[in-house]
């Protein structure tokens, strides 16, 4: 049951979707699983705590005649203007539903998030080792890494961004590093991973991507040119 809330909460993260936990047992139920709130809400909330959800927030809110509930939304949405009943329809949430592959072993779960075979090879660069903005970024306590708000700002990146798996190749010794490229949507990157830059304008890379690309650490290199950021290891 947790790789398929994971599938669910992914999916609405996906679609820029406001959400509550009972929104997710609702779909699940919907799609044919007969699942008690009691389950699922936990796995939900834990997904925000190991921030899994990127850079949604949670605000608890009051609704008319259900009382205090916990939304899901990005920064730049309003939590208030949350409705309960966009659930209530199976024709307009079909697109959430779980997929029928999945099934409840728990060690599938981090197969969801398993960036490396979801993400295209993006382009190989060279990079001159006095170019990375004179300094290593090291991630937070949690494994987070942040792209600072400067480098974002310098790139020009809207709300949005993609992000793909790339190869660096890192001066003067010409050695072929694995990186991510981090770029503004396109129809060429359609189909990768897709993060949410924040308000105060930096993007959160979190643990479980950092890891399908890397194999430890938790200081990396910081680039970028006039279209992209790159993150890598030397």
């Amino acid at each position: 049951m947790k790789t398929k809330v994971a599938r669910v909460v992914e999916k609405l993260v996906d679609e820029n979707v406001s959400f509550t936990a009972y929104d997710v047992t609702k779909i699940l139920r919907l799609s044919g699983e007969k699942i008690r709130h009691g389950k699922v809400r936990p796995l939900v909330h834990a997904a925000f705590e190991n921030d899994e959800l990127g850079v949604y927030r949670r605000t608890l809110i009051t609704l008319p005649g259900i009382g205090s509930v916990n939304v899901f939304h990005l920064p730049y949405e309003d939590p208030n203007s949350y409705q309960s009943d966009w659930v209530d329809d199976d024709s307009k949430v079909s697109a959430f539903f779980p997929s029928a592959t999945d099934d409840d072993d728990d060690d599938d779960d981090k197969n969801s998030h398993d960036v490396s075979s979801t993400m295209v090879k993006v382009r190989s660069i060279c990079l001159d080792a006095n170019s990375v903005l004179g300094r290593t970024f090291r991630t937070t306590k949690d494994g987070r890494l942040n792209i600072p708000t400067r480098v974002c700002e310098a790139v020009g990146f809207g709300h949005e961004v993609r992000i793909g798996k790339t190869s660096v190749s890192v001066a003067p010794s010409g050695k072929i590093v694995d990186g991510l490229a981090i770029q503004p949507p396109t129809p060429a990157n359609y189909g990768q991973k897709r993060l949410v830059v924040d308000t105060d304008g930096r993007i959160r890379i979190n643990a479980r991507t950092l890891d399908d690309i890397f194999n430890d650490g938790n200081e990396y290199k910081i680039t970028y040119d006039n279209d992209s950021v790159y993150v890598y290891q030397d």
